[in-house]
């Protein structure tokens, strides 16, 4: 997973690269073709990563294979610069892309003998249910315990009701899909309607000045494709069928080039590790492992609040409070107490899976709505 993230980064830094020289009015095409391959080989290394297909398909249509160009003399047009759609660099961008897509695949396709649906059955199983044994922090999770809490009640306490005691209903993996497409559709949108201009290199606000370092190199179209990748990174883990509490890192990594560019942006992500590298913490169960997790857990955090000037607010206090209960409970009163006995043995999964959820998807809003305020800088 650590390789995959790194071959992300390289593959955005590529794209940002090349939007930079070509803002520069120098020649993006090596950048922008090697950030295309190596996407694609990412996806074919681990399909997690194809949410983010659509997003690059927008920004390197849009922003590559349409570019602006210098209008002949003779024209009427009144503007310095017009956009024109060049079909050699969609062309080489296609083939770049789709060989590497489908290189991999050959010898299987070779090989005959149904190895095809067999990757393809593997790549998708979705036989193993909506969510993994120890719930990710998202949507599903609070589905899943709403599912829960109404199945216990219609059972105990109002058992002629059989609408109760079934729970709710089902999530097919196909509405799960759909709510996955509807949930990256707001990136998608600002993607497309996002318009460049010379002012809009640098997103920030007002109390920007605390950080010496900025994108301030980065293009404006860069800045916003990087909100983009956090925030489908996001819908994602929110909404994806059958979603292991690990997905979080492919929105927390991407977040980090966005952590200098104002001091909301390093709140959020400061919020994102918080809650997200505290769903980690259960993967880490002996007990001989307890004070090593919690020691960096809390050293990461306190040097990350540091060298960030974390303000943390009341909502913050109340919110790291909270992640303190919920640790004691999980890893001392309840080996102590309930343990011992068999009693309630998934009961601190389920209260961090549930305080994860409601926290992250409190910064999946947050960072919704700071990839819409692009649109009007």
């Amino acid at each position: 997973n650590g390789m995959l993230l790194g071959i992300l980064l390289l593959s955005i830094g590529c794209l940002l690269g090349g939007f930079q020289k070509q803002q520069q009015q120098q020649q993006p095409h090596l950048l922008i073709m090697g950030s295309a391959i190596l996407y694609a080989l990412l996806v074919t290394m681990k399909h997690l990563y194809i949410v983010l297909a659509p997003l690059y398909l927008i920004v390197i249509l849009k922003h590559y294979c349409y570019h602006s160009i210098i209008p002949p003399p003779h024209t009427t047009t009144t503007r310095t610069t017009v956009k024109t759609f060049s079909l050699p660099r969609f062309l080489a961008v296609a083939l770049v892309t789709g060989s590497t897509l489908i290189g991999p695949f050959m010898p299987f396709h070779r090989m005959g003998n149904g190895q095809l649906p067999q990757i393809l059955s593997r790549l998708f199983p979705f036989g193993r249910g909506l969510v993994h044994d120890y719930w990710a922090g998202n949507v599903w999770a609070l589905y899943v315990f709403a599912d829960k809490c109404i199945g216990f009640t219609g059972r105990k306490l109002l058992p002629h009701i059989s609408m109760l005691s079934q729970g709710l209903p089902d999530v097919p993996p196909s509405l799960a899909a759909l709510c996955l497409l509807g949930g990256i559709m707001p990136a998608i949108l600002c993607a497309t309607k996002y318009k460049y201009n010379n002012n809009n290199n640098v997103v920030t606000d007002d109390t920007t000045t605390k950080f010496p370092l900025s994108l301030s190199s980065t293009t404006g179209v860069g800045i916003m494709f990087l909100h983009g990748i956090v925030f489908c990174s996001l819908s994602s883990f929110m909404l994806a069928y059958h979603v292991h509490e690990k997905a979080i890192m492919t929105a927390i990594v991407p977040m980090t080039l966005l952590v200098t560019s104002s001091p909301t942006h390093a709140t959020l992500f400061w919020r994102l590790c918080a809650l997200g590298h505290f769903g980690l913490l259960p993967l880490l169960f002996r007990p001989v492992e307890l004070p090593f997790k919690i020691v960096a857990y809390v050293l990461y955090m306190a040097f990350s609040s540091y060298a960030l000037d974390i303000s943390l607010t009341s909502v913050d206090k109340c919110g790291i409070g909270i992640l303190a209960v919920v640790s004691f409970f999980g890893e001392v009163l309840h080996p102590l107490l309930f343990q011992p006995w068999g009693l309630l043995e998934f009961l601190p999964l389920m209260m961090t899976s549930l305080v994860c959820a409601i926290g992250l998807i409190g910064c999946w809003i947050h960072e919704g709505m700071l990839m819409l305020q692009q649109l009007q800088l």
